[in-house]
């Protein structure tokens, strides 16, 4: 499990959002089951934050150009957000490739949180969580635009939010100047 584990950090501190939101999740229960989660940790932790940070972004920018906010937990809405969202890139005085990856974030940064949240159980993880306040903040940002408690790891699973169910999403093709996000 630890040469597995290993072998995933770098993958996922590189894979773009969309399609490494499964991984990810995939590898914070691989290392729930390990002796040693702080293998994934550091970069889980990073790609959550990250992408919360990003989709924080995105909520501030999407409403200067389109308006209300799509709905995080809608994959139906991920092409046609996508398309509107890039198509004000040059106004928001970003590249459409930096626009794809903010809209990626938005409506796949709750499943790069869950690996942390499901690992911050362990007290010991919870001890070695790197960049805690940065996370936090993070959390409490991207919390406020989706209109649900913020997640923080620091919150037990007994106060959290309710999570609804996720299905599948499908990340339509590559983002403009395709590569890691």
């Amino acid at each position: 499990m630890h040469e597995a584990l290993a072998r995933l950090a770098p993958v996922l501190a590189e894979i773009p959002y969309g399609v490494g939101a499964h991984l990810a999740r995939l590898t914070g229960a691989m290392a729930g089951s390990a002796t040693d989660a702080g293998i994934v940790l550091p970069v889980l932790a990073r790609r959550a934050t990250d992408a919360m940070e990003r989709a924080a972004r995105f909520a501030v920018a999407y409403r200067s150009v389109v308006g209300d906010l799509p709905e995080a937990g809608d994959p139906g809405q991920i092409q046609s957000v996508i398309a509107r969202f890039t198509n004000h890139a040059a106004e928001l005085g970003m590249s459409e490739r930096e626009a794809y990856g903010l809209a990626e974030a938005w409506f796949t940064a709750d499943e790069w949180v869950q690996p942390v949240l499901y690992l911050a159980e362990r007290k010991e993880v919870r001890t070695a969580l790197p960049e805690r306040e940065r996370l936090t903040v993070a959390a409490e940002a991207v919390g406020v635009d989706r209109r649900e408690q913020p997640v923080s790891p620091f919150t037990s699973s007994a106060t959290a939010a309710p999570r609804k169910h996720r299905r599948h999403r499908h990340w339509p093709g590559r983002p403009p100047e395709s590569g890691p996000h």
